[in-house]
């Protein structure tokens, strides 16, 4: 994956369900991680195109997983932190009144975080100032946590840009910035 500035044009039904379908640029990363990344756009192709980060223990399409996604504004515009912790299972994510928005566009921050690898514990930060294009205000960010159950996700995961269009029919186009482990 490259910190610079570029272009992800997907297509793909959902990251929702017991399947997802969606790109999905990664790296395999061991132990501990911080993940951040700057959504600059995300085209609406349907209300719940969806772009952002993930971790996955699996690249089957039933893999357990966690996220922090954006949606299109004129969509949900909304941030929204999803995880299936079955694998095959269904997908759950934040109550309603729990996704924030609206999603502040060009400079829509994400960010994943896995402090420890012996746990399934995962914290989603989103950052709803728009004020910086370079380095977000993590102090004041509003951050969910999640720990999925079960069995202990492997310490090696999968992690990097989710994009899907949320119709399989349609491509949306996402851009992104600043990439950060």
């Amino acid at each position: 994956l490259d910190a610079g500035l570029f272009t992800i044009v997907a297509s793909g039904n959902d990251i929702w369900g017991t399947a997802d379908n969606f790109h999905f640029n990664y790296a395999k990363v061991t132990g501990a991680f911080d993940v951040q990344v700057r959504v600059e756009s995300l085209e609406m192709a349907n209300t719940w195109s969806k772009a952002g980060l993930m971790a996955r223990e699996s690249l089957a399409p039933g893999s357990r997983h966690a996220d922090i996604l954006a949606t299109p504004t004129g969509g949900q515009n909304i941030f929204n932190m999803q995880w299936r912790d079955t694998t095959d299972g269904g997908s759950a994510s934040k109550a309603g009144a729990e996704r924030l928005g609206p999603v502040p566009y060009p400079n829509a921050w994400v960010r994943l975080v896995r402090e420890d690898p012996a746990s399934n514990e995962f914290k989603s930060y989103i950052d709803l100032t728009g004020a910086s294009a370079t380095t977000p205000d993590w102090g004041d960010a509003e951050y969910h946590v999640y720990t999925i159950p079960g069995d202990l996700l492997p310490e090696s995961l999968f992690i990097g840009l989710a994009v899907t269009s949320h119709d399989d029919a349609l491509s949306t186009e996402a851009v992104f910035g600043n990439l950060t482990f």
